[in-house]
């Protein structure tokens, strides 16, 4: 049996009268939908040294890209759906941006070369 424990905020008035209108109309509990919210939230945090590989998905009907990540222990993380191709470009454009300032801060230069530890100690 798990053991539960409650969790609870102060909210402002208006936010919690927003809170019932658009639990009223979803049909669900603010209680359940706080649950689900912290849940989701929460699973997502995933520690820093996990693998895995980026999957993206091109959705010709939609015309939308999904972004995934595919863990080595088989665990999917849907990172973003139905993301627009303008978005994808632009998110394109800002990654290389950044990867050729992390290469200049490496003082990259040449095109295999790839970063190394500047203090190796002596394999005998």
């Amino acid at each position: 049996m798990k053991e539960l424990r409650t969790v609870a905020s102060k909210i402002p008035s208006t936010t919690y009268t927003r809170l019932l209108q658009y639990c009223e109309k979803e049909g669900i509990s603010p209680s359940a939908f706080i649950k689900e919210l912290i849940e989701s939230e929460v699973s997502g945090l995933t520690p820093h040294n996990k693998a895995g590989i980026n999957i993206v998905n091109y959705n010709k009907k939609e015309d939308t890209f999904d972004w995934i990540i595919e863990y080595d222990d088989g665990e999917k993380v849907e990172i973003a759906k139905n993301v627009s191709p303008e978005f994808m470009k632009d998110a394109v454009k800002a990654i290389e941006s950044e990867l050729r300032a992390r290469e200049l801060y490496l003082q990259k230069s040449k095109k295999d070369s790839v970063p190394a530890p500047t203090k190796i100690k002596k394999v005998v």
